[in-house]
């Protein structure tokens, strides 16, 4: 019986949703990709290495402070690194380097620093903190688990570096929501 109701309800979901993707004009292109208008959305996933409790987060934090975010940029294009063999001619490094392919996509947030918990920021520093994924005109692209920093929010950041650029340790376990001065669990870091 109650494999009956499971069986609707995922039913009555997919309905909702085609019905949903119909309504708001959403289409999918040749690539897989959801399109809305002339913006294709990717969807895609990151393997994380997650903290099995709080001492490995904090273990793993050069930097943990509270704070506030003043800013959000939802398209910072940082270039990839390529180590190209001796075969790849220069025509086909440059082609490479300055496609979509060529560079990862990033939201980064402006925080001002509330508190210092750890390390050698000071209270009142504005510091940029880079989460995987963007949106620009024609793309969106959504990393599976993680909760993109909104402008106003408050959280506590356990913060590494990647490639000389502020990231959270882990976009699953790398920050904590503060609402009311209280921390807010999301599904991925309790």
């Amino acid at each position: 019986m109650k494999l009956h109701k499971v069986q609707k309800r995922i039913t009555c979901l997919i309905v909702i949703t085609v019905a949903s993707a119909f309504f708001f004009g959403c289409s999918v292109n040749s690539k897989g990709m959801a399109e809305t208008g002339n913006q294709s959305i990717e969807k895609t996933s990151a393997d994380i290495i997650t903290q099995p409790d709080i001492t490995g987060l904090i273990n793993n934090s050069k930097i943990i402070i509270s704070g506030k975010v003043l800013n959000v940029d939802p398209l910072v294009k940082v270039p990839i690194k390529f180590d190209f063999p001796d075969t790849v001619t220069k025509a086909e490094r440059e082609k490479l380097e300055n496609s979509e392919e060529g560079y990862y996509m990033f939201t980064v947030s402006e925080v001002e620093v509330s508190k210092v918990l750890n390390g050698s920021l000071k209270e009142g520093d504005v510091i940029k903190i880079y989460q995987l994924g963007g949106n620009s005109k024609e793309k969106k692209t959504i990393v599976d688990g993680i909760d993109y920093f909104k402008k106003g929010d408050n959280r506590i950041f356990f913060i590494t570096d990647w490639d000389g650029k502020y990231t959270t340790v882990n976009s699953i376990q790398g920050d904590i929501k503060l609402v009311d001065k209280k921390s807010k669990i999301n599904n991925g870091n309790n």
